[in-house]
């Protein structure tokens, strides 16, 4: 029975250090890091339909930038730089319609959200 209940108290004992090791842990990350002061999250803030704040020139846009847009991923995002380098800039936001992926859907979803110019 003592032999249990020592086996029971360095469990509880070590649980309670790893519960307060976890949680000093999340306390320091928060300390140091926060998505209201960060330069990425900033940058990257979204509107409530989860479109990037202001329109976003697709010609000088990172594929991180493109990715970010709706009805975009990174695989399509990549696919719009490498048709930007092979044909170069876009002319129009609809020019988009000719990288392979974008459709009408996709392009009416982007068309408040892109721009061609400066």
């Amino acid at each position: 029975m003592k032999k249990t209940a020592l086996i029971l108290s360095f469990l509880l004992t070590g649980f309670v250090f790893f519960a307060a090791g976890i949680l000093w842990e999340g306390r320091a990350r928060a300390d140091t890091f926060s998505m209201e002061t960060s330069p990425v999250f900033t940058a990257f803030a979204s509107h409530e339909d989860g479109a990037p704040k202001g329109q976003i020139n697709i010609n000088a846009a990172t594929a991180r930038e493109l990715a970010d847009l709706p009805g975009v991923g990174p695989v399509l995002a990549q696919r719009v730089i490498e048709y930007r380098e092979a044909a170069g800039p876009f002319t129009a936001p609809e020019d988009l319609l000719d990288v392979k992926g974008i459709g009408e859907a996709t392009l009416a979803r982007l068309l408040p959200h892109v721009t061609a110019g400066d």
